[in-house]
């Protein structure tokens, strides 16, 4: 008769093992996070680099959250940060909200063949909304197509091999934009949810964005884990959600942007 002699891990010792530390120290089960605790860090995150009211700070933590099940949303609502006095954040408030997002991708100049030609959906971030639409308005129709997935493919001729061809391409996945003043169409607000920037007081101090990839690694780590929790529920989710913001009387385009965004804060 043998022995092992091979003494089990403790309890205690795996646990550890299936735990994320994020910047504020507060450590989230990552087999199990709470949902809720995630959009705490996020928001707490965002709040530390970026001075912005209350709401907008919510509005930023639920779209971030949204483009870890932006595949499962019915619509995807465009984030318009938005302030009219420069120098109050915006564009910090858009990297940091792509650090935290899925599958990210930053940029100002992007041709309308960039947007119906990325290889797998990402989360579109835009600065400088008066330099990327200028009088582009093939770049803003298919921004704004993007808001409803039956109206998010975009269409385009070519020519090949076997002769004439149409393509169908997909457009349908989360676009983050800021602008100064009121640059983009009323067409494309209709589609957004508005982050409201306002001057930072003097007293209010804020911490430099550094390039601290395992702060926000471990950010995503926590939010993909949190959000598949919800992810069986959540199509029933939003139909609660949007039964909810029609009757405290939102327009029916306000209640398609806000669906999503209300479904995640209730889940949590």
């Amino acid at each position: 008769m043998t022995t092992n002699n091979k003494s089990k891990a403790s309890p205690a010792a795996a646990d550890n093992k299936n735990k994320v530390k994020l910047s504020t120290c507060r450590e989230l089960v990552i087999h199990q996070p709470k949902l809720s605790n995630v959009l705490d860090e996020v928001r707490h995150t965002i709040g530390q680099y970026v001075y912005a009211p209350t709401a907008a700070l919510d509005i930023a933590t639920l779209w971030v959250a949204m483009t870890w099940i932006s595949s499962d949303c019915l619509t995807l609502p465009l984030a318009v940060i938005q302030s009219p006095v420069p120098a109050s954040g915006k564009s910090t408030l858009l990297d940091v909200m792509s650090r935290m997002s899925y599958n990210s991708i930053n940029g100002i100049s992007i041709t309308a063949a960039v947007l119906f030609s990325m290889p797998e959906p990402p989360t579109l971030f835009i600065d400088e909304a008066d330099t990327f639409f200028g009088n582009k308005d093939e770049l803003a129709g298919i921004v704004n197509a993007g808001h409803t997935r039956a109206n998010a493919s975009v269409l385009r001729a070519s020519v090949g091999e076997d002769g004439r061809q149409v393509s169908s391409f997909n457009v349908f996945y989360p676009k983050a934009i800021s602008q100064l003043g009121n640059v983009l169409s009323p067409a494309t607000l209709s589609r957004a949810v508005i982050i409201r920037m306002a001057a930072k007081p003097d007293n209010i101090k804020l911490s430099k964005l550094l390039f601290a990839p395992w702060q926000f690694r471990e950010i995503q780590a926590a939010l993909k884990v949190s959000i598949e929790n919800i992810r069986p529920k959540f199509f029933r989710s939003q139909i609660a959600a949007s039964k909810t913001l029609e009757q405290i009387g939102l327009s029916n385009r306000e209640t398609d942007n806000y669906i999503p965004l209300y479904a995640i804060a209730s889940a949590a």
